[in-house]
């Protein structure tokens, strides 16, 4: 029961994603934003307006702006997927679209740009080629918030692990690599 929920939310949203990517998402993370370019990019490429085979990103010149679009939904459709398993079978159907939805536009587009669109991190140095920040960090910490959040099922015990004392020890481990990455990067 548990793998056919999961597959069928990871698969809405999916698609949920690939829609949204295409209409406003990439345009959010990876237009100029002109004087709030710190913080968010504009809404140049809405419905992908000015992609084609001729034009061409500055994070990827050698190749048509369309196939950077379609690389960078890779990881806007998987990021979102990975937090799925923090509440699957808990909220409805409904909800997981509407909060893949919102947490696509609030949270992912924001930090892509932020750290690979020219935004405030990219401009104090950040660099993050495998995902690192935008992919693994949004989503572990989206998880632990929403899982937090999350009413749980009647018994909080699972093999006799207190499921808050679970939660608090993963804060604390992702409070020590957070420290570890700051101090690496110095």
């Amino acid at each position: 029961k548990n793998v056919l929920a999961t597959a069928m939310q990871s698969f809405a949203v999916c698609c949920l994603v690939t829609l949204l990517w295409m209409i406003v998402g990439y345009s959010l993370a990876f237009s100029n934003g002109g004087d709030w370019n710190s913080f968010l990019g504009s809404f140049d490429n809405v419905f992908l307006v000015a992609l084609g085979l001729a034009s061409a990103h500055d994070l990827a010149p050698t190749i048509p702006e369309s196939v950077f679009m379609t690389f960078q939904m890779t990881f806007a459709i998987i990021t979102p997927a990975l937090i799925v398993g923090a509440y699957v079978e808990r909220i409805r159907f409904g909800a997981v679209l509407l909060f893949s939805s919102l947490w696509l536009l609030l949270v992912y587009a924001p930090v892509a740009h932020w750290v690979w669109g020219g935004g405030w991190l990219a401009e104090l140095g950040v660099l993050d080629f495998a995902g690192g920040i935008v992919v693994h960090v949004t989503a572990g910490v989206s998880a632990l918030v929403i899982a937090g959040c999350g009413g749980g099922d009647d018994d909080s015990t699972v093999e006799g692990v207190d499921a808050d004392a679970l939660l608090e020890s993963a804060a604390a481990r992702m409070d020590e690599v957070e420290a570890f990455h700051f101090i690496l990067t110095q």
